[in-house]
């Protein structure tokens, strides 16, 4: 029992003391918890203080300073220079227009500048140009600027001027709740002054009389005469003068003017007349400038170097007395090669001398001289090409049977003669009359096999120009001159085979290997005449393409194995294999149709020579069936139902899903190589290759496949189509091919250069630009026969020969002439030609103008043709070398002169052949001439002026003496009509007053008569003269006292051709 009471005494005790350190334990924590609590919160109220202390000295040394301006489209623009110690961050910008309206931009704003803020500016530096977007108007802007401290910076546009210096000083502040300035004034005083009162030197200096201090303000006041303001004043201290206040009076002078420099020169003799002073002239001081001429009128006013403004302060003229008509002479036809004509009396010195002149046949002469050796000027002159009444004539011709070169030339026997229309007929053959070069690059390490299939797409429309509309006049050829054509195969275009496709592929089939690692060769696209098509030999196309399937397929001509199952029965080229369920039916393709899930029908072909490539267009396909494109060494099937021993390309159905599959088959049966899920039959072209015995490859052209089966090996195989054992349906098959393989399976590319041509371009040796008149050509066994006929105007007299220049060899004959009196201007033209071939040659009929010179160029397809020209023409050439009845050539031309009627220009040949002709008809013209030149007589005596030509001319001459001073005032005017009219004139013209005007016409026939115009004079009437009865080519009027408008008219007895030129001499003014 008393165990038991001490026991709970003891624990009592223990109780007691653990308790008073709970206790204690709790007091303490909660002390030293608020004392943590007091010495953090000291700690952060102590970092805020600070920072807000460093943040008020930040505030307190940011400085910035806003500068508005106009920025792009007359916009608001600003830029913030930080002119103080610490880097500013701008936020936000207000800024106050014209008409009280705060706009706000930035931060917390939903408008912004451009750039837009936030922006930073870094001390001593400017900030980027803000765009506020406010178009400037009339007024006053308040820009203010507010940084991330809180600091405002403001600023005004436009800038207000500087502060006018006044009598106080201040400073300055701004009032932030306005955005205006507030002037805050003091006062001042003046410490000390200077004065001089005439500075008289080039340097105005004076000195203050005691030291000046630091910080004060210096004033410098400066009054002058008589000189432009001095540059900015310095100091012996080297101050900044800024200028206050300027102002200056222009008032009357009590000095006489001074002169400071003057210049002069004899004779300007331009039509810029200027003079330089010898120094700098200056500012303020008066320029006068003072001319004299005579026989102009008055100029623009004149301008200076320095940009000033001129005044005319006074002018003057003065007219010397009105000449009058001493002497005149006239010659209605001169008909030489030297046209002169004698005074009736001496020429008295001093006079002035005109020489009027109308021509035609010539080039103009050189300058006329006369028997007093005085200059003559050529006043006026005028020119018209018209119709002639006289026949063009033939000056020379030549003529080579057969050029054979790539440079047809013929040089004329003798000098041509400038002037005179040079004629180049040309007839040649070629089998294409344009080409495109194509260069095929091989870049494998093995060259292609010798006979290979190459594969060229180009763009159609590129080539529309030369091409027939069905794309039919192609051909791929070796050679330039398409003297070797290869086969090729047209297999499709897009969108269609027509000039307008965008695409079109061909297989042209190469005769030569194309070497390794960047071998290359060259085959051309030649373009025939654009009526020739298809051949179905060397240039054939798919069978689908035509409207009639298999028309144009030359396929077999170009692929090592080709068949496109036309017609209705299968070609010998395959061996059918089937079941008995199965059938292989043949119209303009080929079906194959299986009854049941175990039926199949191939056809295949007899091996070829490996590696090849496989290829069939696959038309339709009916349900699921297995349709198949495969490489076989024999005519059996395996267990798999595949043809044997080979490769198989197949779309075939398995649990639901089709899959095209490329298979491996043995006699032992089929193995997968390669397979791939296809949800769609893939119409078109399917391709399957075995290149070695462990590489082989398929498509569908949608799904590629490949392998590297080792079984079975290879060997030489054929091409088989048709379907396997599946599901029953029926498949159709347009053709089969088989091609050689490209090495590595990459076909050469190609690269076409370009369009050449069959037709050359001509030239002359001496720079003679020619031009076409007229060509034909006719197309006849795949060779195109051309029949061409240029023409150009002797630009200089000497030898000439006329070339054609082809990119090759042609063999072509050619005819030169030289003609004079004709024009190049729109001649008439006509063209014929016989494909078929006949012996009766002939153009169009058509009718040239009246007394016209016809040529006619002729070629035929044979060089044993024989010529006989058309009544009334005559061969270029007869005789030995020539081209008639007797001596055979290719080709002939005719002409005849004088033809006005319709005409055929016919040849009749001694043999029928196919033919092309070509006939041109020039119109007789001639350029008609009016020229007036005068002189002043240098001395008194007997006189003729005369003008030599380079050969004999018809003309009329007329010679006149007038009494004027020398340098007389020369006016003139010109008028002309191609067309013919029976009232020549000048355009209006106003001599100077009391002139006399000589007035020169030339017609184009020496039976026009002329009555003078109104107040006009005819040089000379009755015999031998030109007026109403007395007919001539040319004639000359005159008119003294003309003080106004004038056209110097005349009046035609008939309607005519005419030129004129008129002269007015004048009194010097």
């Amino acid at each position: 029992m008393s165990l038991k009471g001490e026991s709970r005494t003891k624990r009592r005790a223990v109780s007691g003391v653990v308790g008073g350190l709970l206790l204690f334990s709790m007091l303490f924590s909660v002390g030293t918890g608020y004392f943590m609590f007091v010495i953090n919160g000291e700690s952060q109220y102590s970092q805020a203080l600070a920072n807000r202390t460093q943040g008020l000295q930040s505030q307190l040394t940011e400085s910035l300073k806003i500068t508005p301006a106009s920025g792009a489209s007359n916009h608001l623009v600003f830029t913030a220079t930080n002119i103080g110690g610490t880097a500013a961050n701008i936020t936000d910008v207000f800024v106050l227009d014209p008409s009280g309206v705060t706009r706000t931009y930035g931060l917390g704003f939903g408008p912004n500048t451009t750039p837009a803020l936030p922006g930073g500016v870094t001390p001593q530096k400017t900030s980027a140009s803000y765009d506020t977007g406010i178009t400037i108007v009339p007024g006053t802007y308040t820009i203010k600027v507010i940084t991330h401290r809180g600091n405002a910076y403001t600023a005004t546009y436009p800038v207000p001027p500087a502060t006018s210096f006044a009598s106080s000083t201040g400073s300055l502040t701004v009032d932030l709740s306005s955005f205006r300035w507030v002037q805050l004034t003091g006062t001042s005083s003046i410490k000390q002054e200077n004065y001089v009162a005439n500075c008289n030197a080039a340097l105005c200096g004076v000195g203050f009389s005691s030291n000046v201090a630091s910080g004060d303000t210096l004033v410098y006041a400066v009054g002058w005469a008589n000189h432009i303001a001095p540059a900015t004043p310095t100091d012996t201290r080297g101050n900044t003068f800024t200028l206050g206040a300027a102002n200056t009076v222009t008032t009357p002078s009590t000095t006489p003017p001074t002169l400071v420099q003057q210049r002069y020169t004899s004779n300007c003799a331009s039509s810029l007349c200027g003079l330089a002073y010898s120094s700098n002239v200056a500012s303020g001081n008066t320029l006068a400038f003072a001319l004299g001429w005579l026989n102009q009128s008055p100029p623009s006013t004149p301008t200076d170097t320095l940009g000033n403004t001129y005044t005319l302060g006074v002018s003057q003229s003065l007219a010397d007395p009105a000449p009058t008509l001493v002497q005149k002479n006239y010659n209605s036809n001169c008909n030489s090669a030297s046209c002169g004509l004698a005074y009736s009396s001496s020429v008295t010195a001093g006079n002035t001398l005109a020489f009027a002149l109308g021509w035609y046949g010539q080039n103009p002469p050189s300058t006329p001289t006369d028997t007093r050796g005085d200059t003559f000027t050529l006043g006026v002159f005028n020119s018209v090409t018209a119709v002639s009444p006289n026949p063009p004539t033939l000056v020379q011709k030549n003529y080579n049977s057969n050029c054979n070169s790539a440079s047809c030339g013929l040089a004329f026997s003798t000098n041509v003669a400038s002037g005179n229309t040079l004629v180049f007929g040309l007839g040649w053959s070629v089998v294409a009359q344009y080409y495109v070069p194509i260069t095929l690059t091989n870049n494998q390490g093995s060259a292609t096999p010798t006979t290979f299939q190459q594969k060229i797409t180009w763009n159609p429309s590129t080539y529309s120009a030369y091409e027939s509309s069905t794309l039919g006049n192609i051909r791929f050829c070796a050679d330039i001159l398409c003297a070797t054509t290869l086969n090729a195969w047209l297999e499709s275009c897009t969108p269609s085979c027509s000039t307008s496709a965008t695409s079109a592929s061909a297989w042209v089939k190469l005769t030569s290997a194309i070497a390794a690692s960047g071998g290359t060769q060259t085959v051309y696209m030649a373009f025939l005449g654009t009526s020739v098509d298809f051949d179905g030999n060397f240039w054939g196309e798919a069978p689908t393409i035509p409207g009639v399937y298999g028309q144009n397929d030359n396929g077999a001509n170009v692929f090592t194995f080709y068949d496109n199952f036309a017609g209705t029965s299968l070609s010998v080229k395959w061996t059918v294999v089937k079941s008995s369920g199965g059938s292989v039916t043949v119209n303009n393709g080929a079906t194959f149709t299986t009854g049941s899930a175990i039926d199949y029908a191939f056809v295949d072909s007899a091996p070829q020579t490996y590696p090849q490539v496989a290829e069939s267009y696959m038309v339709s396909r009916t349900g699921f069936t297995a349709l198949a494109l495969g490489i076989t060494t024999s005519n059996s099937v395996n267990g798999g139902i595949y043809p044997y021993n080979g490769y198989v390309v197949v779309l075939f159905k398995f649990s639901g899903v089709d899959y095209l599959a490329l298979g491996s088959e043995t006699s032992a049966g089929s193995s997968t190589v390669s397979f791939q899920a296809e949800p769609n039959f893939n119409a078109g072209i399917w391709q399957i290759s075995w290149s070695s015995t462990s590489v082989q490859s398929a498509t569908d052209g949608s799904v590629s496949l490949s392998g590297t089966s080792g079984s079975p090996a290879i060997a030489n195989y054929g091409i088989y189509v048709g379907q396997s054992n599946n599901n029953p349906g029926s498949d159709v098959v347009d053709w089969g091919r088989m091609r050689a393989y490209p090495p590595s399976n990459v076909m050469p590319s190609t690269s076409f250069g370009s369009v050449g041509s069959g037709v050359p371009s001509v030239t002359d040796t001496r720079g003679d630009t020619f031009t076409l008149g007229v060509s034909t050509s006719v197309t006849a066994a795949s060779t195109t026969y051309y029949s061409y006929i240029w023409y150009a105007t002797a630009g200089s007299s000497g030898a000439d020969t006329i070339t054609a220049s082809f990119s090759f060899s042609v063999t072509g004959s050619v005819s030169i002439y030289e003609i004079n009196g004709a024009t190049t201007t729109s001649p008439s033209t006509s063209t014929g030609s016989s494909s078929a071939g006949s012996t009766a040659v002939s153009v169009t009929s058509f009718t040239p103008a009246a007394n016209s010179f016809v040529i006619g160029n002729a070629e035929t397809s044979s060089s044993a043709s024989t010529f006989t020209v058309g009544s009334g023409y005559t061969s270029v050439l007869t005789g030995a070398g020539g081209c008639d009845p007797t001596n055979a050539a290719r080709g002939c031309s005719e002409y005849q002169t004088g033809v006005g009627s319709a005409t055929t220009v016919p040849f009749t040949l001694g043999a029928s052949a196919s033919w092309v002709e070509s006939a041109i008809s020039f119109t007789p013209s001639a350029v008609y001439y009016s020229y007036i030149w005068y002189a002043t007589a240098v001395s008194s005596g007997a006189d003729t002026i005369t003008a030599s030509f380079s050969g004999t001319v018809t003309g009329s001459v007329s010679v006149y003496e007038i009494s004027v001073n020398a340098n007389p005032s020369i006016a003139s005017s010109t008028g002309s009509s191609s067309a013919g009219s029976t009232t020549p004139s000048v355009a209006s013209f106003t001599p100077v007053p009391t002139s006399i005007v000589i007035g020169n016409l030339e017609t184009n026939t020496p039976s026009s008569t002329f009555t003078a115009g109104s107040g006009y004079v005819s040089v000379i009437t009755g015999a031998g003269g030109c007026d109403p009865t007395n007919a001539a080519q040319g004639c000359s009027e005159y008119e003294t006292g003309v003080s106004t408008s004038t056209t110097a008219p005349f009046t035609l007895g008939t309607s005519a051709p005419w030129v004129e030129s008129a002269i007015a001499i004048g009194p010097n003014t």
